[in-house]
Order: structure tokens, then C-alpha cells, then sequence
């Protein structure tokens, strides 16, 4: 599927799209670390880079696809300006 959304035992992890004008924008709402296990979060997103509002990181989709996210709340808002 197109788009982003998470990968491997992420099943309390949720993605939600946010209408923008510009780019785009994802809503990721997750357990926090200790909840998780200290684990990171994986998400499987489309090739390029992303900026974390919620934390000001930035982040790389790798050569597999994935996205690695320590969202330490359990939160990440990743906006993509347009191609």
C-alpha cells in the first residue's frame, strides 16, 4: 500500500494523514518507550525525508523502505514538503 504505516509489532501504533496545503503530513500516535519496551517505532513510508514537527528531527527513509523513529512520547507529526 501507498502511503505510511507501521511495520512489525507495532499494532498499538496509529497513522493518521492531515490535510495540508503543502506537502504532506502524518500523525503518528504510538505507546511511549517505556510502553514499547524501549523498542523505536518502524514505519514503512515512501523514499525521501521527513521532518518531525513534534521533536524537530529529521529522518531518512532507508534503502528498504523503512523509517526509524525513537518518538520517545509515542508521538510524531513527519511533514514532507511537496516533490
Amino acid at each position: 500500500p501507498d502511503g505510511i504505516y507501521p511495520v512489525g509489532t507495532h499494532q498499538a501504533t496509529t497513522v493518521v494523514p492531515v490535510g495540508v496545503e503543502r506537502g504532506e503530513l502524518v500523525a503518528v500516535f504510538a505507546p511511549d518507550a517505556v510502553d514499547r519496551g524501549g523498542r523505536p517505532i518502524r514505519l514503512r513510508a515512501p523514499r525521501g525525508s521527513y521532518q518531525d514537527l513534534w521533536t524537530d528531527e529529521a529522518h531518512q527513509v532507508a534503502t528498504d523502505g523503512e523509517m526509524i523513529l525513537p518518538a520517545l512520547e509515542g508521538i510524531a507529526l513527519l511533514w514532507r514538503p511537496p516533490s
